[in-house]
């Protein structure tokens, strides 16, 4: 199905650059959605303590090169979710507005 759409865009184009019309001026319209991307085994049912959140950020961050940012959603009774990478930095710092988490 998205190789029909991106068919269909690419159509689209084409008839806009046959009209004279500068095919520059259209800015894509993009989607973002989640994918599960893997699962990782947690001992612990719930995240109770500053220790066990550590242990479940370890899970995702083992052995990165780079200063990563990771989000954990729980419910209400402290249960993990999922784990979200959503910044990556340098060797040394991961900056990181509020606005983005």
């Amino acid at each position: 199905m998205e190789e029909r759409k991106e068919e269909s865009w690419k159509e689209e184009m084409e008839q806009w650059k046959r009209k004279g019309d500068d095919p520059d001026t259209f800015i894509p319209v993009i989607r973002l959605s989640a994918v599960r991307e893997k699962e990782v085994r947690y001992s612990s049912r719930k995240v109770t303590t500053v220790e066990k959140a550590a242990e479940l950020g370890r899970l995702l961050l083992d052995g990165a090169d780079r200063e990563c940012f990771v989000v954990c959603c729980m419910d209400t009774k402290m249960k993990p979710l999922s784990l979200e990478r959503i910044a990556i930095g340098t060797v040394n710092e991961c900056p990181l507005n509020m606005r983005e988490v």
